[in-house]
């Protein structure tokens, strides 16, 4: 018994079909999340309070929607507008050791390790901003990523008071003995 045309044709395509569902890749996601500043250390405390924007795009099939996922820097891109300027995944300090991170938990992005400083030894980013020299972020809460930043300290008023007050100390002491 030979099987008929159309059951061979029928049988075909059901293999043909199932050959392209099995290969179909997952497509990419692009999530938009807000930024705010929420620690600062430094002189500058109306550096708390800023905003920004950060765009993370993603292939959904890295992701486990029922577990922790972590994606390294290869895995997705983004784009990060903070302090007037755009920042990517090639500015953070460990992006050669594989860094940054973007952590899920069920299918929600929960956390993104990364961070960009002036000074680092091997990346070393500069920052528009001159009361900024290095900032970072890790949690991501109900679509907002939280970030603090550092910058240099500087001596209060009273400190520089006592070290004038010093120098001129000394130079009465000094003009005394000669």
């Amino acid at each position: 018994m030979q099987p008929s045309k159309s059951r061979l044709v029928s049988a075909l395509f059901g293999i043909l079909s199932l050959a392209l569902v099995g290969s179909a890749q997952a497509a990419p996601i692009t999530e938009d999340l807000d930024v705010f500043v929420e620690d600062y250390y430094g002189y500058a405390d109306d550096v708390i309070g800023s905003t920004g924007t950060l765009t993370v795009t993603y292939d959904d099939a890295d992701v486990d929607p029922g577990d922790l996922s972590v994606l390294d820097n290869s895995q997705f891109d983004f784009t990060l507008t903070l302090f007037g300027q755009l920042f990517t995944g090639v500015n953070d300090v460990n992006f050669d050791f594989g860094f940054p991170e973007l952590w899920f938990d069920f299918g929600e992005i929960i956390f993104l390790d990364f961070l960009v400083n002036d000074y680092d030894f091997f990346n070393p980013t500069s920052i528009g901003d001159p009361r900024i020299e290095e900032f970072g972020g890790g949690d991501v809460i109900d679509g907002t990523w939280y970030v603090t930043a550092f910058g240099a300290e500087v001596p209060v008023p009273a400190t520089l008071v006592l070290i004038f007050a010093g120098v001129l100390g000394g130079a009465v002491a000094r003009r005394r003995a000669s």
